[in-house]
Order: C-alpha cells, then sequence, then structure tokens
C-alpha cells in the first residue's frame, strides 16, 4: 500500500521544483519502486485534472451557455410542434451538455495539461528513497494486529486502547497520519462519520458492534482504522 497526501495538494505547488521523498520501512524491489511511481503518477494526473477543469471551468460555462442559447433560437424557428418550448430546450440541453463534456476532454489533453504533468512526472521519477525507522515501527503496529479478531479490534478502537509502543517524528508522523486519513475517505465516504461515533458514542459495545458491521459489508477497512487511531493517540 502506497499513502500519499499528494492528491490532495493543489496543483501550483506541483513542479519540476517540488521534491519528492519516499519512507519505506525497508530497501524496496525494482518493482516495488514502479508500484510507488505509478501511484504517485496517478495521483499527480488527479490533481493536475481537478486543476484544468477548475481553470478552464468559466470559458467552458459561457461556451456552453451560448450554444444552449443558439441552438435554442434556431431550433425554435425549424421545428414547428403543438408543444412548443419542450423539445427546444431538451435538445438545446443536450447540445450544451455535449459540448461541456468535449471541451473537458480537451482541456485535459491540452498542451498546457501535458506540460504541467510532465514537469510533475519528473519531480516524481526522481524520488529519492529512505528507510525510515518510523515506518518500520509502524509496520510492526500494523502486523501485529492480524492476531487479533474483528471483535477484538473493533473493541480496542472504542475503548481507546490502540496506541504505538514507540513516539514518531512529529512532523513526519503529522504528515503520514493525514495520508492515512485520506486513504480511509477514499474507501469509505462515510469514515467521518464513523470517527465521530467512536469519539463522541458512550455505548462503546453498541460502537465496536458498528465497526464489525461496516467491515463485514465492505466499506470499512478496520486495520486501517486502528493504525489511524493509533496515529492519533501516539
Amino acid at each position: 500500500m502506497v499513502l500519499s497526501s499528494l492528491h490532495a495538494s493543489k496543483a501550483e505547488n506541483l513542479g519540476e521544483e517540488a521534491g519528492f521523498t519516499v519512507f519505506a520501512s525497508s530497501a524496496l524491489s525494482p518493482e516495488d519502486e514502479d508500484d510507488v511511481f505509478r501511484s504517485l503518477l496517478s495521483d499527480a494526473r488527479i490533481v493536475l485534472i481537478r486543476w484544468i477543469r477548475e481553470k478552464r471551468y468559466i470559458p467552458r460555462l459561457f461556451a456552453s451557455a451560448f450554444l444552449f442559447i443558439l441552438a435554442y433560437f434556431f431550433l425554435s424557428v425549424v421545428i414547428s410542434d403543438p408543444i412548443p418550448i419542450i423539445d427546444e430546450i431538451v435538445l438545446s440541453f443536450l447540445a450544451a451538455a455535449l459540448l461541456w463534456i468535449a471541451l473537458t476532454r480537451l482541456d485535459e489533453k491540452s498542451a498546457l495539461m501535458k506540460e504541467r504533468y510532465k514537469a510533475v512526472a519528473g519531480a516524481i521519477m526522481s524520488a529519492s528513497f529512505l528507510v525510515s525507522g518510523d515506518m518500520k515501527i509502524i509496520e510492526a503496529y500494523y502486523d501485529s494486529l492480524y492476531s487479533l479478531s474483528l471483535l477484538e479490534t473493533a473493541e480496542m478502537i472504542v475503548n481507546g486502547d490502540c496506541c504505538l509502543p514507540s513516539s514518531l517524528t512529529e512532523g513526519w508522523k503529522d504528515d503520514f497520519t493525514f495520508s492515512l486519513l485520506l486513504h480511509l475517505k477514499a474507501s469509505d465516504s462515510g469514515i467521518e462519520k464513523t470517527l465521530r461515533r467512536i469519539e463522541n458514542e458512550r455505548d462503546k459495545e453498541r460502537t465496536a458492534r458498528f465497526l464489525v458491521h461496516q467491515v463485514t459489508v465492505g466499506s470499512l477497512d478496520i486495520l486501517d482504522l486502528a493504525l489511524y487511531i493509533a496515529l492519533k493517540n501516539s
């Protein structure tokens, strides 16, 4: 699993001058490094697509609105039907929607997008790989969770018993914790509600059963959640 806060970054902060450092608990094989690069490049593309869509939002909006008005007046003259307006609005909206989609795809393939992606990709491919003692602590704790049953892990979470055996570097821990939270949000849209319930629910047994249920329906990775709680408590 590759955790990164990259896809929460602003595209304006990414470029050739951006530096990337990959921390691992042990030396990575060439295959593992390739997996890391693919994951980071995918995150970078998501960031840049979001950036270009926001940057070109107003031009797309005006172009689509103009086409809607143009198509509406054209169809009002060309099409003669017993129920006026309805057909014209539907067809005009369809034309505007198709133009919106086409312009969005063109923006994503534009020279500006390609240039920015090339710069970010170059910075990513020049990333430094470091073996981290903090990562070893995290990995050892994560591995220890496999010895627990699902219910035992849920009870440990709700009782506040998740805690790393050793302290981590403060700034590094904060960034890793944030990256893990982003990962949890990506896999479970209701994770923030779950976290609030863990924090505020007084009926611990009921909350533990709730966590077990969330795992069984496939929306929650309880080991990732336990690690996140441990990082927050440490």
